[in-house]
């Protein structure tokens, strides 16, 4: 597994306890560099499966500037999550705007997986502090302290 992934592998695996969360190193194990080849090699080897891709409402600021996000779009549903911080305009983004017309209402959530790509969602409701960027932190710091999964919901107002 190279460094960098490593690290926030086990950092997170040592941070994230909850247990409908299974933190793995799969794009280690498989050799994939961007989400686009992860899910294209999840959907070749995991037939029948009806994936969804879960991201938070930061990344969809950024989506359009991922490799490949338009295919990734194509391939398998997206849940958008809000989350704590400037997410409030996360809609109005390059890719969320690309991809208006193939949202649907909060209100039909349970459908999700069930509905033919592009689809997506934006979900609000608990929201985590957590990030990829204070995990790293923490670790760095080997702060036992730590705040863990159960601990930084925050109620949506």
């Amino acid at each position: 597994m190279p460094r960098g992934c490593a690290s926030v592998y086990f950092t997170t695996k040592a941070l994230v306890h909850h247990p409908r969360i299974d933190i793995s190193g799969l794009e280690a194990q498989i050799g994939t560099r961007y989400t686009y080849q992860t899910i294209a090699y999840l959907r070749r080897h995991c037939p029948g499966v009806r994936f969804v891709w879960i991201m938070g409402a930061d990344n969809l600021r950024s989506f359009h500037r991922w490799q490949r996000w338009r295919g990734i779009a194509a391939m398998v549903p997206i849940a958008v999550v809000d989350r704590l911080g400037p997410s409030l305009y996360a809609s109005a983004s390059p890719a969320g705007q690309a991809l208006a017309r193939a949202r649907i209402p909060e209100a039909a959530a349970k459908s999700l997986p069930n509905r033919k790509p592009p689809a997506w969602i934006y979900l609000h409701g608990l929201k985590s502090p957590l990030s990829s960027t204070a995990l790293r932190a923490a670790r760095h710091k080997g702060d036992a302290k730590a705040p863990q999964y159960g601990d930084c919901g925050t109620a949506a107002g």
